[in-house]
């Protein structure tokens, strides 16, 4: 939870360090309680901003670090992009801004969305999206994070894992490319080798055990 002062703390009351490296580093999860309900349900998110580089500026970056909200999260700006570490961002929709975004701007079917600028990101996405069904297309997998400006080729250059949690609960709706609100960037897009080896997955990564049995002897 943070604190009044600012600070992130366990359940045990301990404050949490940017250099632990239990379980791989920090995990952080954003939630709403009570939960919104009635007209209010669903009108709540987790935005992100500001970490271009992970960790307090001067201080020890994190081991590893993973943000989880039950809520639509939003990423604004280039993320774990210089001295990038282990990092997952993980939410009921992933959505990308880039630092050109103003909370003034309005997108929908009527309004024209603020031009972009140039993005990076390096994270594991873990995120809702909608189901493909007959004439009732999701937007394939170039729309798995959601874009809400005008990019126009801009770069949009991500490296990182694409991991899909099912259908969203929160941010519903059909995705329509007569009216979709923004142009597509230049998705420069690949996937981090790095998570090829266990002790460079971010924490909360689920981990599968294969014992095989090499050897037995009976014991009278």
């Amino acid at each position: 939870c943070i604190q009044n002062n600012k600070v992130f703390t366990a359940q045990d009351g301990k404050v949490l360090s940017m250099a632990d490296t239990s379980g791989g580093g920090l995990a952080l999860h954003f939630s709403f309680d009570p939960e919104p309900t009635g007209a209010n349900a669903n009108k709540y998110a987790v935005r992100i901003r500001n970490g271009a580089t992970l960790g307090p500026a001067g201080g020890p970056a994190p081991k590893g670090l993973s943000i989880a909200t039950n809520q639509p999260l939003y990423v604004q700006g280039s993320y774990n992009a210089t001295n990038s570490i282990p990092a997952s961002l993980m939410g009921d929709t992933i959505n990308v801004l880039s630092d050109a975004w103003v909370d003034s701007a309005k997108v929908d079917a009527k309004s024209s969305p603020p031009a972009a600028k140039p993005t990076e990101i390096h994270a594991a996405f873990l995120g809702g999206t909608d189901i493909t069904a007959p004439g009732d297309y999701n937007g394939g997998l170039e729309n798995y994070p959601r874009l809400h400006e005008k990019w126009d080729n801009v770069p949009f250059t991500y490296v990182g894992s694409f991991v899909s949690l099912g259908t969203p609960t929160k941010a519903k709706g059909d995705w329509n490319a007569a009216k979709k609100g923004y142009s597509a960037p230049n998705r420069i897009w690949s996937y981090d080798t790095q998570f090829n080896s266990a002790d460079k997955l971010p924490p909360l990564t689920p981990r599968f055990v294969y014992l095989r049995q090499l050897f037995f002897a009976r014991d009278y």
